[in-house]
């Protein structure tokens, strides 16, 4: 069944970009305070964003 089937969200698949990790931490605490499911990748920098994004497949509909 799918997540909206079922009333749940699907998780945000978001990616960060940011070499300072005090702001990652600041991100992190954020979005755990939203509650909205979600998986959150960070890269350091553009070609580690690039890197990440050349990784991940994107389907229709993706939302990056």
């Amino acid at each position: 069944m799918s997540p909206h089937a079922t009333g749940e969200r699907a998780p945000l698949d978001l990616l960060l970009v940011e070499d300072d990790e005090v702001d990652v931490l600041a991100m992190r605490r954020a979005l755990l305070q939203c509650a909205l499911p979600h998986r959150l990748h960070v890269a350091s920098d553009g070609q580690a964003a690039l890197a990440v994004l050349r990784r991940r497949p994107v389907a229709s509909g993706s939302r990056w």
